[in-house]
């Protein structure tokens, strides 16, 4: 919630943060479920940001664009399979 509000990354439990990543150039163009980010990595896309907006009510069907960051609940490990995958 920290992120969402402007401010400094919170830890929200042991081993469990939000990252704030650019979206990466492979998944522009693609929905949430075709990019299947929860089932390769196990981080959980929370919300979107996009011209200085946070978008929290996300679905299925959003249509991640190149300007487009995404915020990430997850563990470091989670991340670097993210990183590795899809960066």
């Amino acid at each position: 919630m920290s992120i969402l509000r402007g401010k400094d990354l919170v830890v929200l439990g042991e081993g469990v943060d939000i990252y704030e990543r650019r979206m990466p150039d492979s998944l522009a163009g693609r929905t949430l479920r075709e990019s299947n980010i929860g089932a390769h990595t196990g981080l959980n896309v929370v919300a979107v940001k996009q011209d200085g907006h946070t978008i929290t009510e996300l679905g299925p069907d959003l249509t991640m664009e190149a300007d487009m960051e995404l915020l990430l609940i997850g563990s470091n490990e989670q991340l670097g399979t993210f990183i590795e995958r899809y960066e």
